[in-house]
């Protein structure tokens, strides 16, 4: 008579993989052990989060594994919501700086044409130190003449 055996299932970071724990082989995330064995399955739940399949220990770890998961609150880690909420903040203000940098490209670049203006006599037509940026103002100025 063959002796009777026990699945069981890795719960957590390790589901799913496979590895050898406590003398038994996981392929997949479950082994097969000894149903007389429960020294073998106490050491198994206890220490590497494996708990026979179907059983309520597997449940109950199953549940509080998600809910740590969806909390974020596994060992310390945020969860990758929070850690894609920050990223998205993050890129918010780059933008916000970014935009900032622009708009003081465009006024020094408008108060260098002014001053190049006013220093070969021309003075620009009002409309031009009034107007908003526009695509010409988005390149850099061309250097004035060279002074003799």
């Amino acid at each position: 008579m063959a002796a009777r055996v026990v699945e069981v299932e890795l719960v957590g970071p390790r589901a799913g993989t496979s590895c050898v724990l406590a003398g038994f082989e996981f392929v997949g995330g479950v082994a097969r052990v000894p149903a007389d064995a429960q020294s073998a399955l106490d050491i198994l739940a206890t220490y590497h989060s494996a708990y026979p399949r179907e059983s309520r220990d597997f449940e109950a770890a199953q549940a509080k594994w998600e809910e740590r998961q969806w909390k974020g609150d596994s060992a310390g880690e945020a969860s990758s919501t929070k850690e894609v909420a920050r990223a998205r903040e993050a890129v918010e203000d780059l933008k916000a700086e970014l935009e900032a940098s622009r708009r003081e490209r465009e006024e020094l670049a408008a108060r260098l044409a002014r001053a190049e203006g006013a220093k070969s006599g021309s003075t620009p037509a009002p409309e031009a130190s009034a107007a908003p940026a526009t695509e010409s103002q988005e390149k850099p100025p061309k250097p004035g003449k060279a002074a003799k």
